[in-house]
């Protein structure tokens, strides 16, 4: 019994050594693909998963990024984070074209941040150990990143990022994970509305719910009254509903080159079927102009 029980001890003593140096690995900078970027929309609650994404009274927004951008130009772009009572901090930024690849060059600026390339090719920039502002009570705290912008003809451009809150426990317990996004439209394309969706979880359980955020950019010099609505494409190509939308739609104004976030939540029935599906948001003018559509592909779990 006294061998069960000091081996149990170990074990509990090593599960907390292997978390705290999880956490203290992660304060040098996360791993690669996880700024809420398409493919899984994957975050930083993969480790940091005591609350769910985005539940926090914080605040994470990512600006800089110009409403029309001129290729190879640099351009700085500011993440910023803020939650009472946190005092750790950290964010994971990427570009991306329509297609998912990479879009320009992400570069450090300072000792707060970091870059680093994943398999495909894409650039993520991230914080450094110094760049945990750690003991920066409640925040704001910001990172700047220089952005160059691609060559022509790669498009309009999407910036995903997620940022950490932490409490400075040492451990991936007790933090806050926040989402942004947002876009840039390439110098002469006459692109005049965007949206970006990320769902906080894209596989969502029976009985739960689906909730997506839909960034929405006005690339325009005036403001634009806009109106967002969601549905489902079935393998079938059919769409649910048959007619109409999953929610109500959402009536919003947009100002000059200025975004707007509509958060889609959509109930998960307990009866759903476990479908795969695209999950489709569109953005257009009444009574029929369509602007933009983004889509993902969302997984109904048991």
């Amino acid at each position: 019994m006294l061998h069960r029980h000091l081996l149990l001890v170990g074990f509990a003593a090593g599960a907390t050594l292997l978390a705290a140096a999880s956490a203290v690995a992660h304060s040098g900078g996360p791993n690669n693909g996880l700024a809420a970027q398409p493919g899984n929309f994957a975050n930083c609650t993969q480790c940091h998963s005591t609350n769910a994404v985005n539940s926090g009274n914080g605040s994470f927004s990512l600006s800089g990024a110009p409403a029309f951008y001129t290729p190879g130009q640099t351009y700085n772009l500011t993440v910023t984070i803020q939650d009472p009572g946190q005092s750790r901090w950290g964010f994971e930024l990427v570009a991306l074209r329509s297609n998912d690849s990479n879009a320009g060059t992400l570069a450090s600026t300072g000792a707060t941040v970091q870059t680093s390339t994943d398999g495909l090719g894409r650039i993520f920039a991230k914080h450094t150990s110094a760049g945990t502002f750690s003991g920066t009570a409640g925040g704001p705290v910001s990172w700047n990143v220089d952005w160059t912008a691609p060559t022509v003809g790669a498009g309009t451009v999407s910036f995903y990022a997620a940022g950490n809150a932490a409490n400075n426990n040492f451990s991936n317990s007790g933090d806050f994970i926040y989402t942004a996004a947002t876009a840039s439209a390439e110098d002469n394309s006459g692109v005049a509305v965007t949206m970006v969706v990320q769902p906080d979880d894209p596989t969502p359980n029976r009985g739960g719910s689906l909730a997506v955020r839909a960034r929405v950019r006005n690339h325009q010099n005036v403001s634009d009254n806009l109106v967002v609505v969601s549905r489902l494409r079935l393998a079938t190509g059919g769409f649910y509903p048959t007619t109409g939308w999953l929610l109500a739609p959402a009536s919003i104004t947009v100002l000059p080159a200025g975004q707007s976030t509509v958060n889609l939540v959509n109930a998960v029935p307990a009866a759903a079927p476990l479908l795969t599906a695209t999950y489709e948001a569109l953005v257009g003018r009444l009574p029929s102009t369509l602007l933009s559509v983004d889509t993902f592909t969302v997984q109904v779990q048991p």
